[in-house]
């Protein structure tokens, strides 16, 4: 199952859900380097009592990658799209890197216990400027340093000392998700839920120190807090409402977003169950947050169901709030998928054949020749939206 199918499935079984999300609500100490800037905005989300089925009159088609079938991809863990490259690691893990026609330029799946191989893969970035890849390794607890041209490894760094669940770059430094500290409960400068580095294996500051929820964090699943914004880093810390701005040695608050019926830090703190979270209706998990031009999209769960959000931040209004987002197929936008990133001005979104096929029996016309030749074996396509002037 594709990770795009997940996100999109109506009805939520939180046991799993929850494992994905749950960790702190910090809080600020004298280590946190915090910059109140003007930007920040307050975002107030209602939901709508009817189905957002009209995505066609905010957004269209821009273009599309149909990823090669060469090497069938498993569940997608991740992907960055840069430098007219599409990146993917997925579960078994390998990370794949194609160009913009969807061709394989290089694979990194040599996994093993030699010293260029790797246990595990659970995360990666890119640097554009020093042209390499940087995977995390977390059974060898190391950064995988290759080149980001041809993927031929290059280095490692050992990050034996801290264990993060995932890992975001921005201007050459790096942040690490770092939910709990269970692997080191004695070395208490780990105790915080957002690290930075300026050179990946030395942690120079701190952010968001672990409090009575954090100790309680079971961290199981694939959550990830970093999302990428044409070449700006956003960070939304497991049910907290805030969103920072990450840039070096600086976390900067930049969208307050108040949900409705908010889910009480108390509940947590009394170690709920995560089924009962189906049960009642609050609203948390924040995530998916991408902004291109003035349209600003995210999603969160409430009564286990995922919630999509469109806003307008030019006009400050939400645009639609609901957990129906669809479209009859048009040939201006064929079919609308859940958005995982954004590149060039546009969000894209990582589509499985199943949906393709399933817009193609409704109306096939309204298709390109190339969208029309997909099967239930192909590769999931790339596809890119415009928000519509």
């Amino acid at each position: 199952m594709y990770f795009n199918e997940i996100i999109v499935m109506n009805r939520i079984f939180f046991v799993v859900f929850l494992f994905c999300m749950l960790s702190c609500k910090g809080k600020h100490t004298e280590k946190d380097v915090v910059e109140v800037m003007n930007e920040l905005r307050t975002i107030k989300v209602e939901l709508a009592d009817t189905a957002f089925r009209n995505v066609n009159q905010l957004l269209e088609m821009s273009s599309f990658v149909v990823l090669a079938n060469d090497e069938p991809l498993g569940g997608v863990k991740r992907i960055i799209v840069d430098d007219e490259r599409v990146f993917v690691l997925d579960d078994t893990p390998k990370i794949v890197c194609y160009n913009m026609k969807g061709d394989i330029e290089y694979q990194i799946n040599n996994k093993g216990g030699g010293p260029k191989e790797f246990f595990s893969l659970l995360d990666f970035t890119i640097n554009i400027a020093s042209n390499q890849l940087i995977a995390y390794d977390s059974g060898k607890r190391q950064l995988n340093i290759y080149n980001l041209k041809d993927g031929q490894f290059l280095s490692s760094l050992s990050t034996s000392t801290f264990a993060p669940m995932g890992m975001a770059s921005v201007d050459g430094v790096f942040f690490f998700d770092n939910p709990d500290h269970f692997n080191y409960p004695d070395n208490k400068e780990l105790h915080y839920s957002l690290l930075y580095s300026t050179i990946g294996n030395k942690i120079d500051n701190r952010f968001f120190e672990h409090d009575e929820i954090s100790n309680y964090s079971m961290n199981y699943g694939e959550g990830h807090p970093f999302f990428y914004n044409n070449g700006s880093l956003l960070y939304n810390k497991r049910f907290d409402n805030m969103v920072y701005r990450l840039v070096p040695n600086k976390i900067i608050p930049y969208l307050n977003i108040e949900l409705p019926n908010p889910l009480p830090d108390e509940l947590l703190k009394d170690r709920i169950q995560p089924i009962e979270l189906v049960k009642n209706d609050y609203s948390f998990g924040i995530t998916n947050l991408y902004q291109c031009d003035d349209i600003l999209y995210f999603w969160f769960s409430k009564s286990g169901f995922y919630q999509t959000v469109f806003y307008d931040l030019k006009k400050n209004k939400i645009i639609y709030a609901g957990n129906k987002v669809s479209n009859n197929p048009v040939k201006e936008l064929p079919v609308f998928y859940p958005v995982v990133g954004v590149y060039q001005d546009c969000f894209f979104s990582l589509v499985s054949p199943t949906t393709i096929l399933e817009k193609l029996s409704i109306d096939a016309s309204v298709f390109p020749k190339q969208l029309q030749e997909i099967s239930e074996d192909s590769n999931p396509v790339l596809m890119f939206y415009k928000v519509k002037k």
